[in-house]
């Protein structure tokens, strides 16, 4: 946590990518197998950088704003609240941690991750928030009581099952171990509720859970589903690229309206 010069802190795992008054890199943790791909997946803007932990596939997803936001002062507080819309919205698109502060990153430039260096140019804020829909920013609470707690546990447990069901057939583990790694996951869930459920609740849903999504999910049936998804993807990338030409440049409608007027 030491602030030392840059030459002694590209060294280290982790750094500290944005000054504490302004933001310049947009961060976001997610803990789970498939993070590497969870941009695509979900259609979110490609990232500048992945920085991949081998061990276990989790992943920070970085975006590097060609206009710093400043979010210290009486001054910026617009452009402070419009950046907090956009991440927050983010965090729930792509499915990150919403508590991870981004204080410290994983640095790009240490050799112990597997890093993807993806977009080439800096991306402007509108330009991230023209990808996200209404419903991706709004806040969004845990429930604490009644049925809500089983449901929601339920629903994100699977969405979680789904990913790591596959990595591990694909790496040839058994069932066993995957109903294991479910209740694991489901105990931690719980404790992070408000009004956590009774342990034989818990294990009640692990178990369907892993039962329902060893059974059906197969490599066979992600790569159908991928490729569907890229039919889609494409297809609509062709539409909009006739309708809406700032798209296919990578830019917001506003950005693209201010370089036709001024030639």
């Amino acid at each position: 946590m030491l602030i030392r010069p840059k030459n002694q802190a590209i060294r280290y795992p982790l750094v500290q990518l944005n000054h504490p008054a302004l933001i310049r890199w947009l961060v976001f943790d997610i803990d789970a197998t498939d993070a590497q791909t969870r941009a695509e997946d979900r259609g979110c803007p490609e990232p500048t950088f992945i920085a991949l932990n081998r061990a276990n596939g989790h992943a920070h997803l970085a975006y590097w704003l060609d206009v710093p936001v400043y979010i210290a002062g009486v001054k910026s507080a617009k452009s402070a609240a419009f950046y907090e819309d956009v991440k927050r919205g983010l965090t729930h698109r792509l499915g990150a941690d919403s508590n991870y502060c981004g204080l410290l990153a994983k640095n790009p430039l240490w050799e112990g991750w597997a890093v993807q260096w993806l977009a080439t140019r800096p991306y402007e804020l509108a330009t991230l928030n023209d990808s996200l829909e209404p419903n991706n920013k709004r806040p969004r609470k845990q429930p604490e009581v009644g049925e809500g707690r089983n449901a929601f546990l339920f629903d994100a447990l699977s969405k979680w099952a789904v990913k790591t069901c596959l990595s591990m057939k694909h790496k040839g583990m058994c069932e066993e171990i995957f109903r294991e790694r479910v209740l694991s996951e489901c105990l931690k869930m719980n404790a992070l509720l408000p009004k956590p459920l009774c342990q034989s609740e818990v294990k009640g849903i692990a178990k369907s859970v892993s039962k329902w999504t060893w059974k059906e999910f197969t490599l066979e049936k992600l790569s159908a589903i991928q490729s569907h998804r890229a039919k889609i993807r494409w297809a609509k990338r062709e539409r909009e690229s006739a309708s809406e030409p700032w798209i296919a440049l990578g830019v917001c409608r506003r950005t693209w309206e201010r370089r036709r007027n001024s030639g």
